[in-house]
């Protein structure tokens, strides 16, 4: 009975990995769109997950993980630095590789740089919305569900900016789907190890929730807050605000289902 308790902590946090790595083909369909329904579709969902992310972070994961451990906000902290130092990295070597996209501009054959490095950061991320993930399944279904929720709003406008950074880089449209389909892979090999670890471990969620948390609050106050910022329509950037607070209300009444 124990084991197949432990079996269904994991078989759903499969399932969601597999619908969130099929989220890898969105930038590949969004090519039939139209630059201005491909627009308002990121507008919409940046917002909504920006405050979805908040919302679980703030009403789900957090809560839980403080009554688990008198450390979770010290380990939250972790997880918004760990991002942060991770992103930076990311980022740097984005600049440099930037510095020196104009060197290969003249030979079509060569793949930019900055195109790897977005596979890179890709694949690092994935690996750890899977942690994220099969960490909250851990605990009961309706926190991995309302976690898998949060990530994938997540991660549809991140998709939708990553093919279009591989195509810019030179591959072609093939080679970017699937790349971008592999790389989505990486989720799995985050909920299968987080899955085993927890067998080895004790107490596992008591580090890796409130690591989730942190890194719900930095993705969505840095990259989502950032685009919602820079948005230079007024009426755009007060829809967006709605909508991220539709997506905060939302996960704060899913947390009393709990």
């Amino acid at each position: 009975m124990l084991a197949f308790d432990y079996m269904q902590n994991l078989l759903p946090a499969l399932a969601t990995a597999l619908l969130m790595s099929l989220l890898s083909l969105v930038g590949y369909a969004s090519l039939t769109w139209k630059k201005t329904n491909t627009a308002f579709v990121q507008h919409i969902i940046v917002a909504f997950a920006a405050g979805a992310l908040l919302g679980n972070a703030f009403f789900h994961l957090l809560p839980e993980a403080i009554e688990r451990s008198s450390n979770a906000l010290s380990w939250t902290l972790a997880g918004i630095m760990t991002f942060f130092i991770l992103d930076s990295m990311i980022w740097i070597y984005h600049s440099h590789a930037g510095r020196h996209l104009h060197e290969e501009e003249h030979d079509h054959t060569k793949i930019k740089p900055v195109g790897y490095l977005n596979l890179i950061g890709d694949t690092i991320h994935n690996f750890t919305d899977g942690i994220a993930v099969m960490s909250a399944f851990l605990i009961n279904p309706a926190f991995g569900f309302n976690t898998a929720i949060a990530i994938c709003l997540h991660e549809i406008p991140q998709e939708l900016g990553d093919f279009g950074i591989l195509l810019s880089s030179g591959f072609s449209k093939k080679k970017a789907l699937w790349l971008n389909v592999l790389v989505s892979l990486s989720m799995f090999v985050g909920v299968i190890g987080t899955w085993l670890a927890s067998s080895y471990v004790t107490s596992l969620t008591n580090w890796t929730i409130p690591l989730a948390a942190g890194f719900m609050i930095y993705m969505a106050c840095t990259n989502l807050f950032s685009e919602i910022k820079e948005e230079p329509k007024i009426s755009t950037r007060l829809l967006q605000t709605f909508i991220m607070f539709i997506g905060l209300g939302i996960m704060w009444l899913t947390a009393g289902m709990e």
